[in-house]
């Protein structure tokens, strides 16, 4: 195996996640310039000016048909009469639709969304984030990965920018691919649940335990990585990489395990907005 192919599939999996985070970033900077009109009328930031996102969201919907849901959730105490509150839209039969929610910490049953990892993470840590798999029963009832990045104006915290991307969407696409090209590959989240598998005991969204231990490992995006088993020797591997290499003569072959990946396609249909 050339060690191109090793660059190409970590950049075919990167380049599904940057498109949903293009359209995140999208939808951030139409929050960004919201809050700076608001901030010239020298005027409080209330909900109903979130309303006038929906069209930069709406765009992203379109554009990507692999979002199910996208919008936007304000930090708290961002709005001058809700102390929390978000902007959210998803498919519907036949057009968009906005999806309330109760966020509203005076009522009971309300979502606390400020815990929630897909929030933390970029309000916390400044980081972009890919949450899940898990159940989204409030949004779309079915498995989904959710995809957030944190919006500043003038250094200050806005809130998120999110999308919801069915996990089948994913699955699908990586399973054929997984399974044609090594017998043991995984494409995990930070807790090692599955999001895609060679193997059907491997099924999203099983928890890989300790026991399971894949020797190559790649992280192709945030919260994201790889983890495979071979099906060629690690010498043979040691024996393709190193060869010209004088500075491999201190790898072992077993270290050079990590200089293999299955090629993974993704559906033109669901992750290009051409």
């Amino acid at each position: 195996m050339k060690a191109g192919t090793i660059e190409e599939a970590a950049r075919r999996v990167t380049t599904a996640l940057e498109r949903v985070f293009f359209s995140l970033d999208q939808v951030a900077g139409a929050f960004e310039d919201l809050a700076r009109d608001v901030r010239s009328r020298d005027a409080p930031l209330r909900a109903t000016e979130l309303g006038r996102l929906e069209p930069a969201i709406c765009r992203q919907l379109d554009a990507l048909p692999a979002i199910h849901g996208a919008g936007v959730v304000t930090a708290e105490g961002l709005l001058a009469d809700q102390q929390r509150f978000l902007e959210w839209w998803r498919r519907g039969p036949t057009t968009f639709e906005r999806f309330f929610l109760n966020v509203d910490p005076a009522v009971d049953g309300f979502y606390d969304y400020v815990d929630m990892e897909w929030y933390r993470g970029p309000h916390v840590e400044g980081r972009r984030v890919v949450a899940g798999p898990y159940i989204d029963y409030r949004c779309a009832d079915v498995y989904v990965l959710t995809f957030t990045r944190p919006v500043l104006f003038e250094g200050a915290f806005l809130g998120i920018a999110g999308a919801d991307v069915p996990l089948a969407l994913f699955e699908s696409e990586l399973v054929p691919a997984l399974r044609r090209l090594i017998p043991d590959a995984v494409l995990v989240n930070r807790e090692r649940r599955v999001v895609a598998a060679s193997r059907a005991r491997w099924s999203a969204p099983y928890r890989l335990d300790a026991q399971a231990t894949l020797p190559f490992k790649i992280e192709p995006g945030p919260d994201l990585r790889i983890e495979a088993r071979p099906k060629v020797t690690a010498l043979r591997l040691w024996s393709t990489y190193c060869a010209g290499e004088s500075s491999c003569s201190s790898v072992a072959p077993e270290a050079a395990v990590a200089y293999i990946v299955p090629t993974m396609r993704f559906s033109q249909r669901v992750f290009t907005s051409e």
